[in-house]
């Protein structure tokens, strides 16, 4: 039988508590603006967090969703002419972004961390950061996301052609966690960086993010 393991959420760096939610893997101090995941060891792996800057100012609340910028470098080898011309896409992509947060089928409401990755988005960091905001609901690890990093990848060279029997190698490098900001409309969300909407019931936790947002600071 495995032995139960309780974890204190408590920042090791600051002492304050650790916000989450009940499926996190990724624990926030806001204080210390870093996203923390517990090793077996009982330490803490430490995510810097990255704000970033809203293009604008929406005639809503805002609330900071969570997503993983992964660095990478890749290499394929085509079998045929039409693979050679897309495999020209590859000199463009230099990161894969993944939605850290669980999103409810998100091939039907579409993906936004493909929309980021496709559209190679760098959004600006904020250098002061915003006062009075909790990032909630990461639910994947660093780990986890590096996993969707040759899928991106291979479905991003698929739309410019077939690609059965390519060999696809990728390899992943830094990594930044991103708190990216939403335009809370009630029904909807919006993202204030591609301004893709997404149904506020496609976004599991919605509901909790937005009462520890609604929390006394």
């Amino acid at each position: 039988m495995s032995e139960l393991r309780v974890i204190p959420l408590v920042c090791p760096d600051c002492g304050r508590q650790l916000m989450g939610l009940r499926y996190d893997k990724i624990f926030m101090c806001m204080a210390c603006r870093q996203g923390l995941s517990p090793e077996k060891a009982g330490d803490w792996v430490r995510h810097p967090l990255s704000f970033a800057k809203p293009d604008s100012a929406p005639n809503a609340s805002l609330i900071y969703l969570p997503f993983w910028q992964i660095k990478i470098e890749t290499h394929a080898m085509p079998v045929n002419r039409q693979q050679e011309a897309a495999i020209r896409r590859l000199d463009t992509l230099k990161s894969v972004w993944v939605q850290a947060f669980t999103l409810i089928r998100p091939s039907y409401f579409g993906d936004i961390g493909m929309f980021y990755t496709e559209r190679d988005e760098q959004p600006e960091q904020m250098t002061v950061f915003p006062s009075g905001f909790y990032v909630a609901g990461c639910t994947r690890t660093l780990e986890d996301a590096i996993k969707y990093t040759k899928l991106f990848v291979t479905l991003i060279l698929d739309k410019k052609a077939d690609v059965t029997g390519m060999d696809i190698e990728v390899w992943t490098r830094d990594a930044i966690l991103w708190a990216i900001p939403f335009a809370d409309y009630g029904d909807k969300i919006m993202d204030l960086v591609t301004r893709t909407e997404l149904p506020a019931f496609a976004v599991d936790d919605l509901e909790d993010i937005r009462r520890i947002n609604r929390k006394p600071q």
